[in-house]
């Protein structure tokens, strides 16, 4: 009777050991799918934010100069943490960056290696922390007949209402000079017509400074097809308020 009780004792004890090996081989399977599961939602949730990330950027993007504004407002808040500025692509370009209010410490320009003909001065000159709105300008700057003669181009880009500036002037030695009647009279002492010098800015801008943003940026634009945006022909300063 002893030996009977025994024995059932002893299968009572190999059953238990069944069972919990068991049940810890269902717990282990069972934590294994809890943790595929997990790092799959994980997985598609990066997958949802990054898709979304790339959605809002593409979003804002309507032109090529919303594409230079916004690349550079980008790498210059966050993303130079972990990728190279697009604009280094560029042989022989220099960069200015202080975090100073002065615009002109907020610029990228070529240098003369890289100036086509007659051009002195080729620059982009980003406006992040000292207005009220957003903007960038690509700056121009000719030399004429005279040595000491120059004729300067601003293409001023707002991107809050997609709106492309041209405005020309010169230095009279005193002030910069703006007004159409005055701008003809001086490129005429020097030997040129404004038709041809606006022409010749325009071509400098798609042929070699739009045509460069092509070539170190996968756009969707190209130099001569810029997207969506409003271009407009001031002969006066434009100030844009301060904050």
């Amino acid at each position: 009777m002893i030996r009977v009780c025994l024995g059932i004792a002893r299968s009572g004890l190999g059953y238990a050991k069944i069972t919990l090996s068991f049940q810890d081989k269902e717990n282990k399977r069972i934590s294994k799918v809890k943790k595929k599961k997990i790092t799959i939602a994980i997985i598609v949730l990066l997958a949802i934010s990054l898709l979304g990330f790339l959605n809002y950027k593409n979003h804002r993007i309507h032109n090529i100069f919303d594409e230079i504004y916004y690349e550079e407002d980008d790498y210059r808040s966050v993303e130079q943490l972990f990728r190279k500025r697009a604009f280094s692509k560029i042989k022989d370009i220099k960069f200015y960056d202080d975090n100073s209010e002065d615009f002109y410490q907020h610029r990228v320009e070529y240098q003369e290696s890289q100036l086509p003909s007659n051009i002195t001065i080729m620059s982009y000159h980003f406006h992040f922390l000292d207005s009220k709105v957003p903007y960038f300008k690509i700056r121009i700057q000719r030399k004429l007949a005279n040595a000491d003669s120059t004729i300067t181009m601003n293409y001023q880009y707002f991107p809050e209402n997609k709106t492309l500036e041209k405005n020309m002037w010169y230095f009279d030695g005193k002030t910069d000079i703006y007004a159409k009647e005055k701008i003809e009279d001086y490129l005429k002492q020097n030997g040129t017509l404004l038709d041809e010098i606006q022409s010749e800015f325009d071509r400098v801008l798609k042929e070699k400074i739009l045509s460069d943003w092509t070539t170190i940026y996968p756009s969707r634009f190209t130099s001569t097809n810029w997207g969506e945006v409003d271009v407009k022909e001031y002969w006066e300063q434009r100030i844009v308020p301060k904050k």
